[in-house]
């Protein structure tokens, strides 16, 4: 009995795997096709909904099927009477496909519709300074060009935050020199390992109406936020030592006991010089044209030397 309840549990559990299989990732390719085969029924507002589901799910390996999300979008903004969602709409697809074009079996209507966003977004040019990296703790400097007919934008805007942060910040760029430019303090690193900035640029008229756009919220732009490099110690640029052989002994003239011993000499000679310069141990008798003698007596203990 317990084995029959115990099978049937185990048979209701496989029934329910194969009749409820697990939820697949949502595909924005397929999403596309869905939107495309809602508009040909007519159905707008559904066309929407799946068009903004695909958006949220959006990941970066599905960058290029978003213009074909992008597209459809407005178009079924448009067909609902959502003039301004719809033009937001194309002009993000502009900003990923420049070269867009209406979708096929539309009304003349909403196609010159849509070629008049395309001229608005062409005739402004918002190109952005490339941004690879972008060191841990340093000021990141955004900067723009704009050119066309710049004169239509009154303000341009910065999306930006952390790769999987969830919702963008948003900051107003600057004007300066014709360009545009932001500056954020330093980023932060939590686990100190690299990891993505994503940003997105938008301008808009004076009504507030996108105009141009660089990247969009479901495709930003990117670089990388890298930590500190420990850099290897620099070496001195002072020439290396060099190895100089010992130095030679003096010489010997330049010792203290050779002019001590030279010294000594000299007063000899001085002093001996002296004693018979003054007369000292000279003959009393001496005659004229003989040379002094000197008698040399060697006296012993018991004969004494003759005094003179």
């Amino acid at each position: 009995m317990h084995f029959v309840r115990r099978f049937s549990a185990l048979a209701c559990l496989v029934c329910a795997s194969v009749t409820h299989p697990p939820i697949a990732r949502a595909d924005v390719r397929a999403d596309a096709e869905a939107m495309s085969r809602l508009l040909r029924d007519l159905r707008y507002e559904e066309a929407v909904n799946r068009g903004l589901r695909a958006l949220r799910s959006a990941r970066p390996e599905d960058a290029l099927s978003l213009p074909a999300v992008y597209r459809q979008l407005g178009t079924a903004y448009y067909l609902l009477g959502d003039e301004p969602h719809a033009r937001a709409s194309w002009v993000q697809l502009f900003a990923l496909d420049s070269d867009a074009r209406p979708p096929e079996n539309v009304s003349p209507k909403l196609r010159k519709h849509f070629e008049r966003v395309w001229i608005d977004a062409a005739a402004v040019a918002l190109d952005p300074t490339p941004l690879r990296e972008i060191p841990e703790g340093k000021p990141v400097l955004i900067e723009a060009r704009l050119a066309g007919t710049a004169g239509r934008v009154d303000q341009a805007f910065l999306h930006f935050r952390m790769e999987g942060a969830g919702a963008y910040t948003t900051r107003r760029l600057d004007r300066v020199s014709g360009g545009l430019r932001a500056t954020l303090p330093g980023l932060l690193l939590v686990d100190g390992k690299p990891r993505g900035f994503e940003y997105w640029l938008e301008a808009r008229d004076t009504q507030g109406v996108p105009l141009a756009m660089a990247g969009t919220e479901e495709a930003p732009l990117r670089a990388r936020v890298l930590p500190p490099r420990h850099e290897e110690p620099v070496a001195s640029s002072a020439p290396p030592p060099v190895d100089r052989p010992p130095p030679e002994p003096p010489a010997f003239y330049r010792k203290w006991w050779f002019w001590g011993a030279v010294g000594g000499l000299v007063a000899a000679a001085a002093g001996t010089g002296l004693y018979f310069g003054m007369g000292g141990g000279a003959p009393e008798n001496t005659s004229a044209g003989q040379m002094p003698g000197i008698d040399v007596c060697v006296g012993f203990k018991n004969t004494p030397c003759p005094m003179r």
